[in-house]
């Protein structure tokens, strides 16, 4: 897909280890709050983070892979 030539672990492991960092890190913010969203108790409040706590995952980890490529194509 990007052109690595490396060991794929070693690629699908920092992937996974960006992803789940910025999963965490997304968490912490309120983002029914952020988003003016009346209560975050309620279920769309919830859904709402979880669904922005993903995309910025999802953005953080390209960002990553697109950083780390060069570093991967010098296996």
């Amino acid at each position: 897909m990007f052109g690595f030539s490396g060991p794929d672990w070693f690629v699908i492991t920092i992937l996974i280890i960006a992803f789940a960092l910025s999963f965490s890190i997304s968490l912490l913010f309120d983002w029914s709050k952020i988003l003016r969203f009346e209560k975050k108790e309620t279920t769309i409040g919830i859904l709402v983070s979880i669904v922005f706590s993903i995309a910025l995952s999802v953005l953080l980890t390209f960002f990553v892979l697109i950083l780390t490529n060069p570093i991967f194509n010098a296996f």
